[in-house]
């Protein structure tokens, strides 16, 4: 390393941080370094993610030592200072500062670069470690808390830093990820500059301003940093924008350092684009991009690297032409020895020509494994393109229509060999089929000899011709190396000598590569060959298909293939029988007698070891086992297709199940290219994606052209008959109704329940619904048996046989296939429907836990739900039956699934009112659950209408003292409110307070839900000490009765801690708010309403308490999430937004929270009205910030306007109305109307004091601007005294630290903006 001192003094350190992983930090260092180097500065890149080195990968090629298995590093550094200090005589660590300068050494840890700049630049290297097989314990075993507090490792650290920065311009260190010691110290501990790389999500956004926090209050010195968003794509532009936005206002505070006029500047140049090429190598952008290129990783890093160094680099000093490219062949070749490892890349149809050519590469020395092209999902790099780009490998495509109809195929081939140069060594290609056909682009350019059609000799020529031959002596290989057989696999190229198929091969057979590939893999496995392989499955699932799939993918490997019906187990003998001749067998009368000596044959292996035997559509394994080979050689195959389940007795069972949907879409475009997404979505949907089912629907479209609205019209409403006219008569549907009836004739019980579950829906039914009484009461049991949980698990394995349902014992659900469902049902008379519909409806109503606010019943009633339309519930008169579906909206309404809930509650009351009459107990009850969907949305006019119609009807039927009655007139009150008529609202609420304490004990919830709503009631018309007073009591009470951590507990705690901030205990308030949150999160999760509610909440008290920074990124968070969930406009959108709005303000930012107020302003006139006290509230902000951005005119316009409007609206002494005044009173100054003024503010105060009390912050603020406003006016005395009290009340309150405290040390006048309540 270079001892010269930094030319320019001491240097800086830089310290490249993100939060998680794969943003590109380092890549970003690496480029920056190389810059800095090119422009003459001495530069050392120090890799401090010791947990994951990966800097000198980016450095490779210019490395003695490119892997750093000889080259030590920062580890064996610290080791080496841990040694020293535990010298054989050294009790404590060293206090001595020379000390440590005279033992640190770094010149064996650091590397030069081979690497020359003409402007005489050097980049050094100082590794994480030598990366040996130690490498990993020495970092883990590590002692970082020893390290600092025995061994002083903090003052060693320090020293080290100082070390790096007087012999370099420039330290740029690659700290770890997340928040642990290393990347404490690389981020707190060493650096002058923090480069704060992430990507545009929340989770990177908020984890790495949490850092930029914590950097801001731990550092020993200031820390300039810098947020870099990085790997950015365009692709969505509309929420890259919101990100944008999101980021800025994060992390805004942290770009102090600049002037305001330079920040928009910044954020646009600094932005790094992500670029596919470099997802494929690591490798500098000064190599990898050409120079003066905008849109360029290069350029992104260049003017990083301006704003980095103040101006001084503004961007690199190209390498000549020449260099770049050797140096781009160097990074693209980095080993230049040939790998033993193949990835043998094919496709599904082909495993068995990748079968043959693994095995004989394997005995060719080669390390070969098999990689299906379509397990990589479409968009994304497969593993082994990943691993031959870092020359662990090469890849042989074995090239085939079937392959270069894959689009990951041409993916896989344009990564490979669409890069600057002309040769692509990692990829070899031979062709297996369709040797005579000129392929497409981009495989056209491909020099790929055909290896079908060829003698086996021949075959196995060429393929080893093609890829050469292995190394001489190849390194050991990573795993277990794949097992060869004793003998070579049969060339593909020929079909088998012996062979009986019942079809030709299905052209459009679609999909099940994952269970074909299982398939294959169970039989070709040492562990399972001779064991059969069943695939068990419905009727109509596709079994038999997939077998003649199967034989016919994989025939080439087998010398004899013979297909065998098994539907009637008679026939089993006569079809082994036939085989016979071929195998030159003796075959006479006894059809018998010469199918055992098939059997013996094959089980022999002779005169064939490679065979296969298909027996489709066997019965209980008592009718064919006897006709299954024993003791089957290696290369002997049974495969069995059975709807019977208890073959998992006699061989290894491999479920069939349905498509998945990507297949059934697949299946319907392939006959219907014309069909738009959504249809096929909808009709695969309504077929429960059953191939045979499928396949109609697409062959039956495409035949006869009908208007697909029609064809899903039919299907929803008569499935069975439309699916027996889109085709003959379908066996596969015929046979689900003779399994019926066999069920029926083995156990009645069995049937009648298979019945009753065809008519729930075709989701997941609760195993435990079958367990309730009247389910159990409607199987056909003797007398004597007991109708109990043992008694339904013996039923159900009789259903379970026929594999007409499916059981999850892991979830405790069964599943019967909708078709299956509708088959049954439309077998049964009308009567025998009615009865198990009722049946059903009984199950679901004994199924309601009856609790929809409470959150650990969310997933029954997520359960039961997709029942409820399917078994048609909702014309049931059962009042059991119709609680439940008024719970079930009740509850999504608690969940915040209120596009579900609405549409719920808007179906069945159309239903039920025509049906049972608007006066209906029932009817009127779910309109209430509606009401409160209805106000949540933020359509509070129709909630006020539906509701103030349920309460006249109630109060007419039943009473307005009763219970019902009661509740429906709180949600009244809910709806005035949230209209902005808080005396009325507050009216109904004392009113029904009142009447429910007869009708409600102390003790139930009820009570202190309309004590808890009265409260907010108070809160709102001014009356903030009652409010106080009552969410006091209803807090503790239910703290008592419900426990801490209960969502309606922890919903009274939020209106309790606003309360407290708002009467002048802000530090109470806080507390409360801290720990409510967090149980919020963890319960609700941090979408929830409520969670969202109370984090706005806490926001207010943040900025309050003048942690601004803090209350910006939470209250920004919550304006995104409810903007996402809820859209942009909706009351709860906006009332953050104007939280958002205030805070800004407060940082300073006021042209922002202007154009924020401008927005909300505008869409509250629209959807709350000119005198809605939001809408005026808004308009007083909206007057703070005009005054405050010079526009004095306008503000005391505006702010005159709100002040008269809450007046009348509100009242003088309300809350809103006092801050109005305060605002207008400022106003009147700047105007220069000192004595209307002062007036007013002493008549404000006298307000406040009042309503408020005399600790309110509105008394810190009247009470400066009264002094600022008196010693103007010459009235010192009692402007002194304004004064004094002002600064101690705010020093009691507040703190001497908090930015009103300054303000009114300094003589600022303060303001008081509004905030929209949390009801």
């Amino acid at each position: 390393m270079s001892t010269s001192s930094a030319p320019h003094g001491r240097g800086q350190v830089v310290t490249f941080y993100s939060f998680k992983g794969g943003v590109g930090r380092t890549m970003a260092l690496a480029n920056v370094a190389w810059i800095l180097a090119s422009r003459g500065k001495r530069v050392l890149a120090v890799d401090w993610d010791l947990e994951a080195p990966g800097l000198h990968s980016y450095f490779h090629p210019l490395l003695t030592d490119p892997e750093l298995r000889d080259t030590d590093g920062l580890i064996d550094l610290l080791r080496a200072y841990q040694q020293a200090v535990l010298l054989p005589g050294r009790e404590e660590a060293p206090q001595d500062e020379g000390w440590f300068r005279r033992t640190l050494d770094l010149t064996p840890y650091v590397v030069g670069l081979d690497l020359k700049f003409s402007s005489g630049g050097r980049l050094d290297f100082l590794p994480a470690g030598r990366q040996n097989a130690a490498y990993s314990d020495s970092v883990t075993t590590f002692d970082w808390h020893a390290f600092y507090g025995r061994l002083g490792g903090g003052s060693f650290l320090l020293e080290l830093r100082e070390e790096m920065a007087a012999h370099y311009d420039y330290v740029l260190i690659d700290s770890r990820t997340g928040v642990t010691d290393s990347s404490g110290i690389c981020t707190v501990l060493l650096p002058d500059h923090l480069v704060l790389g992430f990507v545009y999500n929340v989770q990177n956004i908020r984890g790495s301003a949490q850092v930029a926090r914590a950097v801001a209050k731990g550092a020993r010195r200031p820390v300039r940093v810098l947020p870099v968003p990085m790997r950015v794509e365009d692709a969505e532009r509309e929420r890259l924008e919101i990100s944008r936005d999101r980021a800025r206002e994060v992390f805004g505070g942290h770009l102090s350092w600049m002037e305001e006029s330079r920040v928009e500047r910044y954020w646009g140049d600094v932005e790094i684009p992500y670029k596919t090429f470099y997802a494929y190598e690591e490798i500098v952008a000064p190599v990898g991009d050409r120079p003066l290129q905008e849109g360029t990783v290069l350029k992104a890093c260049e003017r990083l690297t301006d704003w980095l160094t103040d101006g001084e680099v503004r961007r690199g000093v190209p390498l000549p032409d020449e260099e770049r490219q050797r140096l781009l062949t160097a990074y693209m070749n980095k080993s230049r020895a040939v790998s033993a490892c193949l990835f043998v890349s094919h496709a599904p149809e082909d495993r068995i020509w990748a079968e043959w050519a693994a095995w004989h590469l394997e005995s060719a020395g080669f390390r070969v494994t098999l990689h299906d092209i379509t397990d990589t999902k479409p968009g994304e790099t497969a593993p082994e393109v990943v691993r031959a780009l870092a020359e662990e490998g090469r890849i042989l495509a074995l090239l085939s229509e079937d392959y270069v109809a894959v689009p990951q195929a041409a993916a896989l081939w344009r990564a490979l060999t669409g890069r600057e140069r002309a040769l692509a060594p990692e990829l070899v290609a031979v062709r297996v089929h369709g040797g005579e056909r000129t392929l497409e682009p981009p495989f056209d350019r491909a020099a790929a000899p055909g290896i079908a059609h060829l003698s086996a000799v021949n075959a196995v020529r060429r393929l080893r011709q093609s890829v050469g031959p292995p190394p001489s002596a190849p390194t050991p290989a990573r795993g277990t190396p794949a097992q060869l057989t004793p003998e070579p696999p049969r060339y593909p190229g020929t079909n088998p000598p012996v062979e009986s198929l019942p079809s030709p091969r299905s052209v459009g057979f679609t999909g099940r590569n994952a269970l074909l590939r299982q398939l294959r893999d169970r039989l070709t496995s040492t562990e399972n060959a001779s064991t059969p392989q069943i695939l068990v499955g419905l009727g109509g699932v596709g079994k038999t298909q997939t077998a003649l799939e199967y034989t016919y993918r994989h025939r080439g490997s087998y010398d004899v293939v013979w297909w065998v019906p098994a539907a009637e187990p008679t026939v089993i003998a006569s079809e082994l029988a036939r085989l016979a001749p071929q195998l030159g067998l003796e075959h006479g009368e006894d059809t018998a007698l010469t199918a055992q000596r098939v059997l013996r044959a094959l089980s022999g292996g002779t005169p064939y070891r490679n065979w296969l035997l298909v027996f489709d559509s066997a019965g209980p394994p008592g009718e064919t086992a006897e006709w299954l080979p024993t003791g089957t050689p290696r290369g002997g195959h049974v495969l069995v297709t059975s709807r019977d389940r208890t073959w998992e007795d006699v061989g290894q069972v491999l479920p069939v199940e349905v498509f998945s949907r990507a297949e059934s879409v697949t299946l319907l475009g392939r006959h219907n290219p014309g069909l738009d997404p959504d249809s096929t979505q909808q009709i695969a949907h309504e077929l429960g994606d059953l191939p045979l089912a499928v396949h109609q629907a697409a062959v039956w479209l495409s035949a006869t052209a009908m208007p697909v609205d029609r064809y899903l019209h039919l299907l929803r409403t008569q499935t069975t008959e439309l699916l027996k006219r889109t085709e003959r008569r379908s066996l596969e549907m015929a046979g689900w109704l003779v399994s019926l009836e066999e069920i029926r004739a083995n156990s009645p019980a069995a049937a009648d329940l298979l019945e009753i579950c065809s008519f729930f829906g075709a989701d997941p039914i609760p195993m435990d619904l079958l367990y309730t009484r009247s389910l159990m009461d409607a199987l056909t049991l003797d007398e004597d048996e007991p109708r109990d949980e043992v008694t339904i698990s013996e039923v159900f394995q009789e259903i379970n046989r026929f594999g007409l349902a499916q059981a999850d014992p892991e979830e405790g659900t069964l599943v019967v296939h909708r078709l299956v469902q509708a088959e049954i049902r439309h077998s049964l008379p009308l009567e025998r429907r009615l009865r198990l519909r009722a049946v059903v409806h009984s199950a679901l109503a004994a199924g309601n836990p009856k609790s929809p606010g409470a959150p650990e019943s969310w997933p029954r009633y997520a359960q039961l739900l997709p029942h409820l339309w399917p078994s048609r519930a909702t014309r049931s008169d059962d009042p059991e039956v119709q609680q439940w579906i008024i719970h079930t909206v009740r509850c999504l309404w608690r969940r915040n699934l209120l596009g579900s809930g609405r549409d719920t509650a808007e179906r069945v009351l159309a239903e039920w009112t025509e049906r049972l009459g608007p006066d209906d107990i029932q009817v009127l009850q779910l309109r209430t659950q509606l009401g409160n969907i209805l106000r949540s949305q933020g359509a509070s006019r129709d909630a006020w209408r539906n509701d103030l119609d349920v309460h006249r009807r109630l109060a007419a039927l039943m009473g307005p003292g009763r219970r019902r009655t009661l509740i429906a007139a709180a949600n009244v009150a809910a709806d005035l409110n949230a209209l902005g008529r808080y005396a009325e609202a507050r009216e109904w609420d004392r009113a029904t307070y009142e009447a429910s304490k007869a009708v409600w004990s102390p003790d139930e919830l009820r009570l202190s839900m309309h004590a808890s709503n009265l409260g907010v009631s108070e809160y709102l018309c001014g009356d903030r000490r009652a409010a106080l007073a009552i969410h006091h009591k209803v807090f503790h009470d239910r703290r008592a009765l419900k426990g801490p951590t209960d969502i309606y507990t922890l919903s009274a705690a939020s209106n309790y801690a606003r309360d407290l901030r708002e009467t002048g205990d802000l530090r109470g308030a806080l507390v409360l708010l801290e720990e409510t949150c967090q149980s919020l999160w963890e319960r609700l999760g941090p979408r929830h309403a409520q969670t969202l509610s109370t984090q706005r909440n806490h926001a207010v008290a943040l900025r309050r308490a003048g942690r601004y920074e803090e209350a910006r990124e939470l209250v920004a968070s919550v304006h995104l999430m409810y903007a996402e969930d809820r859209g942009r406009d909706h009351p709860d959108t906006l009332a953050a937004r104007a939280d958002l709005a205030n805070v800004l303000a407060a940082l300073g930012d006021v042209d922002s929270a202007r154009d924020h107020a401008d927005h909300i302003l505008a869409r509250q006139r629209q959807t709350l009205g000119e005198s809605h006290p939001y809408t005026l509230g808004c308009q007083n902000n909206l007057a703070i910030y005009l005054r405050l951005g010079g526009h004095t005119a306008a503000a005391r316009a505006t702010s005159e306007r709100a002040l008269r409007a809450l007046t009348e609206t509100l009242g003088e002494r309300h809350p809103y109305t006092l801050d109005a005044k305060i605002n207008y009173a400022n106003c009147l100054v700047d105007t220069g109307e000192l004595e209307a003024a002062i007036a007013l503010e002493r008549e404000a105060l006298e307000g406040v004091w009042e309503t408020l009390g005399a600790d309110h912050y509105d008394v810190i603020t009247l009470r400066s601007n009264l002094s600022v406003d008196l010693a103007e006016a010459g009235v010192t005395e009692e402007s002194e005294h304004h004064y004094s009290e002002a600064l101690q009340l705010a020093a009691q309150t507040l703190g001497v630290d908090h930015p009103t405290y300054e303000a009114v040390d300094s003589g600022v006048r303060l303001d008081a903006d509004i905030e929209p309540p949390f009801t």
